[in-house]
């Protein structure tokens, strides 16, 4: 009965040894998932701000190029709405020496 609880006592005792190497290991292992986490969630959130980054930059050539365009539109309607009005003055001065032109000859 002794030697039964010698092999008892070792059996539990080894059993323990192991228990206490297995929560060893569990911790590390818990301990190195965490670092990689927190190393995931830096590198994602790098990746993150460098394409907020990105998006910015295209966003101001976007409006940036928008602007020139604006510009370019309004010097080009400026210059057509200057060559109207330029044509309907010649167009307005020439009906109106056609018309002095008329009323003379009918005068005559």
């Amino acid at each position: 009965m002794e030697k039964n609880m010698d092999v008892y006592i070792r059996r539990l005792i080894e059993l323990d040894d192991t228990a206490v190497k297995l929560k060893a290991k569990r911790d590390a292992e818990l301990l190195n998932q965490g670092t990689q986490s927190r190393y995931e969630l830096k590198s994602a959130d790098a990746v993150l701000e460098e394409a907020a980054i990105i998006a910015k930059q295209k966003h101001d050539e976007i409006i940036n190029e928008a602007k020139l365009q604006v510009k370019e539109m309004d010097e080009a309607a400026r210059v057509l709405a200057d060559e109207l009005q330029t044509y309907f003055s010649s167009f307005r001065e020439d009906a109106a020496k056609d018309i002095w032109k008329q009323l003379l000859y009918i005068e005559r």
